[in-house]
């Protein structure tokens, strides 16, 4: 009985990370400028950074690809694996008349933008490529092969 309850646990909390990997978004985090501007982890994302089991990390991964969700798993990487390199970043960019048209982001060398009208964030796949196969090295790097894993 033991064992089944073991189990059973696991399999709990296995279906919660895939609750919380799924709610993952955009809205997962929020840019504060106070003195100093920072990035923001909601609930969900502070709450997957304390789940470093190798099969969390991996679900992690394979969901990094996903545009909406690629910022809010790097963020969670990185309070695992890069706490330090946390570094938040952002400029303006502006057009010709002088008024700020763009917002370029940069957390821990991944680079996103949003403009300011509307805020709608954006990431090309460029930068989700790039940080996918940052991400592979670091994984590999600390489990081992991971590539037929769910």
């Amino acid at each position: 009985m033991f064992c089944q309850l073991g189990i059973s646990q696991n399999k709990m909390q296995q279906d919660s990370i895939n609750r919380m990997i799924n709610q993952i978004n955009w809205n997962s985090f929020q840019i504060s400028t106070n003195h100093f501007s920072k990035l923001v982890p909601n609930e969900c994302l502070i709450s997957l950074s304390k789940h470093k089991d190798k099969k969390t990390i991996v679900k992690l991964l394979r969901n990094i690809n996903i545009s909406n969700k690629t910022v809010a798993i790097h963020v969670v990487l990185t309070n695992i694996f890069e706490l330090n390199k946390g570094i938040f970043l952002y400029n303006y960019e502006y057009d010709k008349n002088s008024r700020v048209k763009n917002i370029k982001y940069t957390y821990n060398n991944l680079n996103w933008d949003s403009s300011v009208d509307v805020v709608n964030y954006h990431i090309s796949k460029k930068e989700i490529r790039k940080v996918e196969k940052y991400w592979e090295k670091i994984i590999y790097n600390k489990f081992g092969e991971f590539s037929n894993e769910n």
